[in-house]
C-alpha cells in the first residue's frame, strides 16, 4: 500500500516539473513556468488557481493526474521492489496437502528439510530468514518513498516482503530475503539438508537417483503416502542416517 497522494504532495518539485513536461508543455510561457516553479504555495493551491482563472481545464488536469499517478504507482509497486530483493520461501510444515498440490506439482515433486538451529546467530542464513506475518491489511510504505532521495535504505521495504494475507496463514511461511540489485537470481550457500521427502506421486524412474544421492551424502529420505482413512500425508522412512 502506498499513499500516492501524500508522496506527491510532499514532493512538489518532481510533480510540478512533470506537469510542465506533459500535456501542459505548450500552455505556459517560459516566464510563467519559471514563476510557478518558484512559487512558495503547494502544488494543489497552484493548480486550483490555474483551473479557477481558466488557464487550464479541470478535465485536462484530471487527465494529467490520472496518467501521472498511474505511472508512479506502477513503478513504485513493481520495479523498485523487484530489483532490490531476492526471495526464497520455506514452511514449518512438510505434510500439508494443499502445499504439496500448489508447490510440488501435485505431489510429484519433493520437499527438502533444513535444520537451522545449530547455526550461529551471525550466520548469513540466520540473519536473512524472517517469519511471514499474516494480516488483513497491506503495509504502508509511503515513508520509504518520502525519504528515498535523502536516505535510500531498502530496509524500509522489508515489511512488504514478510507480510501476506491471512488466507495464507496455514502455510506458516518463512522467507529467506537477500537485498541485492542483480538482474537475475543469486546463489546462496545452504546447510546440508536434514531430510528429503518425496511426493506421493513421485516418478519411480527418478527414485533410484534420489536414493543414491541421499545415501552418498547421508541425508534421510522419506516417501509421503496418503493415509488410508484420513485426509493427511504420512512420511514413510526409506533411509535413516543416525548422527
Amino acid at each position: 500500500k502506498i499513499d500516492i497522494d501524500e508522496v506527491l504532495r510532499r514532493n512538489y518539485d518532481d510533480k510540478i516539473n512533470v506537469f510542465f513536461d506533459s500535456i501542459f508543455k505548450d500552455s505556459f510561457s517560459d516566464e510563467e513556468k519559471k514563476a510557478l516553479r518558484n512559487d512558495s504555495r503547494s502544488y494543489d493551491e497552484i493548480v486550483l488557481e490555474l483551473v479557477s482563472n481558466g488557464k487550464i481545464t479541470k478535465e485536462k488536469l484530471d487527465d494529467f493526474e490520472s496518467r501521472y499517478l498511474g505511472v508512479i504507482e506502477q513503478s513504485i509497486a513493481n520495479e523498485d521492489i523487484k530489483k532490490l530483493f531476492k526471495v526464497s520461501s520455506f514452511s514449518e510444515y512438510n505434510d500439508l496437502l494443499l502445499m504439496w498440490s500448489h508447490y510440488a506439482h501435485n505431489h510429484t515433486g519433493f520437499c527438502i528439510e533444513y535444520d537451522i538451529e545449530p547455526l550461529p546467530i551471525d550466520h548469513p542464513l540466520t540473519k536473512s530468514l524472517y517469519p511471514v506475518a499474516y494480516s488483513k491489511e497491506f503495509v504502508n510504505i509511503t515513508e520509504y518513498y518520502l525519504h528515498k532521495t535523502q536516505n535510500p535504505n531498502p530496509d524500509y521495504l522489508l515489511p512488504v516482503m514478510i507480510k501476506k494475507s491471512l488466507e495464507w496463514e496455514y502455510e506458516q511461511e518463512w522467507r529467506l530475503i537477500i537485498i541485492d540489485d542483480a538482474e537475475i537470481g543469486i546463489e546462496f550457500s545452504m546447510p546440508k539438508p536434514k531430510a528429503i521427502y518425496l511426493g506421493s506421486k513421485f516418478d519411480p524412474d527418478n527414485l533410484k537417483k534420489v536414493y543414491t544421492f541421499c545415501s552418498t551424502h547421508k541425508i534421510n529420505l522419506y516417501h509421503m503416502k496418503l493415509d488410508s482413512s484420513e485426509y493427511k500425508l504420512i512420511p514413510n522412512i526409506m533411509l535413516n542416517h543416525k548422527e
